[in-house]
């Protein structure tokens, strides 16, 4: 495992215990954090976007958005979504995410699954639902996150913007990019979405 995600790993911890009651987490699930096994590296094309990014921080989230542009060339970014799910390639080429802890991710974690996702300015993410309770903390850039049929409601760094499960929610990326870690807790960690634009259900592997 290259030394920059032990590292990640170590300044997501120390995020997550300053903040654990914001995002519900006990200290049993924190301390579960633990190596899983290597990831092999796959690349997105935002990836030089994401490693030369300097939007604005929080002294508490700087070191996790450091620490994740580090690990960057060597861990496994991926996309949930396709131009086939009517995401547009202006999307696709400024957006992506990686398993710090999860089925796909070098470190694992009692039922959670914590995820790092990357989007560029001027983007919208529509519409969608998941069986997992979720919440995002803001490390670096903003977002308008909106749950239900709330307004949307701007989220700067070290704000946490939380999802029950099965509600339906939103972002969008307006005059900055986001990068944020994501937390799913429940026993089953799968990535099941359910797009509500085009009612479409979207598994990824």
């Amino acid at each position: 495992m290259h030394p920059t995600i032990p590292a990640l790993a170590e300044a997501a911890r120390t995020l997550m215990t300053a903040r654990a009651d914001d995002l519900l987490l006990t200290s049993e699930r924190i301390a579960s954090l633990k190596p899983l096994h290597d990831v092999a590296h796959v690349p997105v094309p935002a990836l030089e976007q994401i490693r030369s990014d300097r939007s604005p921080t929080t002294p508490e989230t700087l070191p996790v958005a450091r620490a994740i542009q580090a690990a960057a060339p060597h861990v496994r970014w991926r996309q949930s979504y396709s131009e086939d799910d009517g995401f547009p390639r202006a999307f696709l080429d400024t957006y992506g995410w990686f398993d710090l802890a999860g089925p796909d991710g070098p470190y694992t974690a009692d039922n959670l699954r914590i995820m790092i996702g990357y989007w560029g300015p001027a983007l919208h993410y529509p519409d969608h639902s998941h069986a997992q309770h979720e919440h995002y903390l803001v490390l670096a850039g903003s977002a308008w996150f909106r749950l239900a049929d709330e307004p949307f409601r701007h989220h700067a760094p070290g704000d946490v913007f939380q999802t029950p499960p099965g509600v339906v929610h939103a972002a969008e990326m307006r005059d900055a990019p986001l990068m944020a870690i994501a937390f799913w807790s429940a026993e089953d960690l799968s990535i099941r979405l359910h797009l509500t634009d085009n009612d479409r259900h979207v598994e990824v592997n």
